[in-house]
C-alpha cells in the first residue's frame, strides 16, 4: 500500500489543480506564471455545486466538524489499541473510552456510531481472543455505551435544530 493513499488523498482526489499547473508550465515564463495558480476552481468542478476534494479543507483552512474531529478519532483509536495491547479493561479505561466516544457526538455526530461500533467490536474481539470473562465484556460495552451518552446528557437534552420543519 505504501504511499498510495497519501497520493490519492492529497493529489489525485481532484486533478483540476494538476492540469492547471501543467498548463502554467507549458507557457513561456512559467516561473512568473506560477503566481497565477488558483486552486479555487478545483472545488467547483460541476457547475453550481461544491465538490471539495479531500485535501481542500486543510489547504483552505476550512474548519469543518470532520476536520476538528480527526484528533479525537485518533484518541479513540489509540485507546482501543491500548486495550488490545494491554489485555486489560479497567474502570479507568472504560470511563475514558465512554468520555472520548461520547465527545464525538457533539463534535461530529456522524463519527459517534462508527467509533462506538468499532469499540464494541474491539472489546468483543479482545475478550473472545483472550478467552476472558464474557460477562465483563458485555458489562464493559454497556457501560461505555451508557457513559458516552450520560457524560453529555446536558447536550443531548438541550440540543435543537436551527431549522423548524412544520
Amino acid at each position: 500500500m505504501g504511499s498510495s493513499p497519501l497520493f490519492f488523498v492529497t493529489i489525485a482526489g481532484n486533478l483540476v489543480g494538476f492540469f492547471q499547473l501543467m498548463d502554467i508550465f507549458r507557457k513561456e515564463n512559467a516561473i512568473n506564471n506560477i503566481f497565477s495558480f488558483n486552486y479555487w476552481p478545483s472545488s467547483r468542478v460541476i457547475p453550481d455545486t461544491i465538490n471539495e476534494f479531500p485535501f481542500f479543507s486543510f489547504l483552505q483552512g476550512d474548519l469543518h466538524a470532520h476536520m476538528i474531529s480527526i484528533t479525537f478519532q485518533l484518541l479513540v483509536i489509540l485507546l482501543l489499541l491500548d486495550i488490545m495491547k494491554s489485555n486489560t479493561l479497567g474502570w479507568d479505561s472504560i470511563l475514558i473510552m465512554g468520555l472520548s466516544i461520547g465527545f464525538l457526538y457533539p463534535l461530529n455526530s456522524w463519527d459517534y456510531p462508527v467509533y462506538l461500533i468499532l469499540a464494541i467490536l474491539v472489546i468483543a474481539y479482545n475478550q473472545v481472543l483472550r478467552k476472558k470473562d464474557y460477562l465483563k465484556s458485555v458489562a464493559s460495552i454497556a457501560i461505555i455505551t451508557a457513559s458516552s451518552y450520560l457524560f453529555y446528557l446536558p447536550y443531548h437534552l438541550h440540543i435543537s435544530s436551527i431549522r423548524r420543519f412544520h
